[in-house]
């Protein structure tokens, strides 16, 4: 396609497209059983539903009395117009993902939008694309309303204008973008295999741990600890810039690493008052008794879900984070040779390997196990917002194998994470291809 995007018709997105925001329904409303309730985080960030991540229902009598209109058809995009962020380029993305048959009934929720496309004019799979796409983001980021949580809502769409193609080449832009998506979701599940080939080695390497196949002996983890650490009781005062002293909370440790896309920064003085407790050293293993965290390089990194503790920690390699409450309860992370400056956030602590008994590999391997879980699970009591003691925590109970094993299993959880880093950076390619395409597609230049 030759021609610019300008010889395309500029138009309203409400004349190209239906689009309809859910009710405001109230918690009191809410049931455990009925019509499922689409909510925000149901919509993932790489564009898929994920109703399994909520329980939130209403009683189909009440639907069918105030909501009807409101159930979501298959092949509708959704998107969520709250609890959503800004990208590096400082403009706000939303996410999207289409409604398939088996997620049905499924009803609208306060914050959820849905689209349908008009026949002979418009195409859903290219909408979905465009909403990625820098027209869009770019409208929506200067109507958005909301300081703390950024949100918008059909009368901020009714204001957004949309260059549209002709339906056929509509189309066309939509499959192309496509197959692009489609080799980045490929390499996507390949690192998200790798995520779980860890745990598979920890498992072959040494066996369950409840079971104990191998009659290891057992010891409790704060005695194959040289240190734990706790982070203080307080918030710190996040910078307003980046700046070299990164202070990771829970959410910024995934899949048993550390990410750093957004993590929050402090400025010296507050850095130097979040490591008066201690400085990690090398072999030290950092954990949430919360959520999850990170690590950036020589620190430890915090776990913010509860804003009440919080210690900048200096972490070396092979020490783990770890979580202790929340959501993303009993995650951990490894702290490597390459992780930045940290300190621990929120409900953070460290684990320092007592070097003659265990390594950091180990004790990461241990926690990110789903028996260290089900350990915890037993001491919170099925808690809304479960929280466990680190007293608690340095009692669990854990089948110890020979150091020269344990060297074995970090020998190979490296070799895994070489791996990973090799996808990660031609993932990181294909991004960058795909953003290209994305971009002179909506120019008119394919």
């Amino acid at each position: 396609m030759s021609s610019s995007s300008t010889h395309f018709p500029c138009l309203p997105l409400s004349e190209a497209f239906w689009f309809q925001e859910g009710p405001g329904v109230r918690k009191w409303q809410f049931t455990n059983s009925g019509i499922k309730l689409l909510n925000v985080g149901n919509i993932e960030k790489q564009g898929k539903l994920n109703l399994a991540k909520t329980e939130r229902h209403l009683s189909e009598e009440e639907v069918e009395k105030k909501y009807s209109h409101f159930l979501v058809d298959a092949g509708d995009l959704v998107i969520a117009s709250s609890g959503i962020s800004f990208d590096d380029d400082g403009l706000l993305r939303t996410r999207g993902a289409f409604v398939e048959k088996h997620q049905l009934p499924l009803c609208l929720n306060t914050s959820t939008i849905r689209f349908k496309a008009i026949e002979g004019v418009s195409n859903l799979c290219f909408l979905r694309f465009w909403l990625n796409g820098r027209e869009f983001r770019s409208q929506i980021t200067k109507l958005v309303t909301g300081t703390a949580q950024q949100n918008f809502g059909p009368s901020h769409l009714k204001a957004i204008k949309i260059t549209l193609p002709p339906l056929e080449e509509q189309k066309r832009i939509a499959e192309i973008l496509d197959r692009a998506e489609e080799l980045r979701s490929k390499r996507r599940e390949a690192i998200a295999q790798l995520d779980t080939l860890s745990q598979s080695i920890f498992l072959e390497m040494f066996g369950d741990p409840l079971s104990n196949p191998n009659n290891f002996p057992i010891q409790k983890l704060g005695e194959l600890c040289s240190r734990v650490i706790d982070c203080p009781h307080s918030t710190p005062t996040y910078a307003t810039k980046i700046t070299p002293y990164a202070c990771v909370r829970s959410s910024d440790i995934q899949n048993s690493e550390l990410i750093f896309s957004d993590v929050k920064y402090l400025e010296l003085e507050e850095y130097k008052k979040r490591i008066e407790r201690g400085v990690p050293q090398q072999g030290d293993v950092i954990a949430f008794p919360d959520l999850v965290t990170y690590t950036r390089r020589g620190t430890a990194l915090p776990c913010p879900y509860t804003s009440r503790y919080n210690v900048l920690l200096h972490l070396n390699r092979n020490r783990y984070i770890y979580c202790r409450e929340g959501a993303r309860f009993g995650n951990a992370a490894l702290v490597t040779d390459d992780t930045p400056l940290i300190c621990l956030g929120q409900r953070m602590m460290l684990f320092r390997p007592e070097t003659s008994k265990a390594n950091g590999e180990f004790i990461w391997g241990y926690l990110s196990n789903p028996i260290a879980y089900h350990q915890a699970v037993r001491e919170v009591g099925g808690s809304a917002s479960p929280h466990i003691n680190i007293r608690d925590i340095i009692a669990f109970q854990i089948p110890v194998p020979p150091l020269n094993r344990q060297c074995e299993f970090a020998q190979r959880i490296s070799a895994v994470n070489k791996l990973k880093a090799s996808h990660r950076a031609s993932l990181s390619e294909l991004d960058a291809l795909f953003a290209s395409l994305q971009h002179r597609a909506f120019r008119g230049e394919l």
